[in-house]
């Protein structure tokens, strides 16, 4: 994404608790979501990995005409953050920077990624996300906790039953069911 709008670096954006769900949820079908592998990073008080836990990011954005897509017009949507997933955190180990993760539905694969996709891993990413939010003026304090960034590909939120196997750091199951 960030070549696509020649940036020279990530983005960040807010998660709120209320649209937080735990492994084994079961949410609702919304036509253009996407699931994103991603890892919650837990940090201390200097912005250091404390703990980790396997995530899943629900993205929705839903632009008018496809020249809308622009860094401004994501950072105006929160960068589609809709919902997301967190497993049962673990204390950090410097190994998780290469750590993998493999999302299937329905037991088809549809992303292996490395952890290190995102912002060069936990660790890195951890430093410049606490540095990024305090430069924009967010809070940031010991138990924070941040999403690392797409992990592999991207795709589609579809009806199924979800398993991301995120190896030494655990796993999430979910499942996305039908609107009615």
């Amino acid at each position: 994404m960030q070549g696509l709008l020649k940036l020279d670096h990530a983005l960040i954006g807010s998660l709120y608790a209320d649209s937080r769900y735990e492994s084994r949820c079961k949410i609702p079908y919304i036509e253009g979501r996407n699931l994103e592998c991603e890892v919650a990073i837990i940090v201390d008080g200097e912005g250091r990995p404390a703990s980790v836990a396997p995530a899943i990011e629900i993205v929705r954005v839903q632009f008018g005409r496809p020249t809308d897509l622009s860094a401004s017009n994501l950072v105006a949507c929160n960068l589609g953050a809709d919902a997301y997933i967190v497993g049962e955190p673990i204390p950090w180990e410097p190994s998780f920077d290469h750590a993998t993760v493999t999302l299937t539905r329905d037991d088809e694969v549809l992303n292996e990624a490395a952890m290190s996709d995102a912002l060069g891993g936990p660790e890195p990413g951890a430093r410049w996300m606490w540095q990024e939010a305090r430069n924009r003026g967010l809070p940031c304090e010991e138990g924070t906790l941040f999403l690392g960034g797409a992990c592999g590909a991207v795709v589609p939120a579809e009806v199924g039953r979800y398993h991301a196997d995120f190896g030494s750091l655990g796993e999430i199951r979910f499942e996305i069911t039908s609107a009615r």
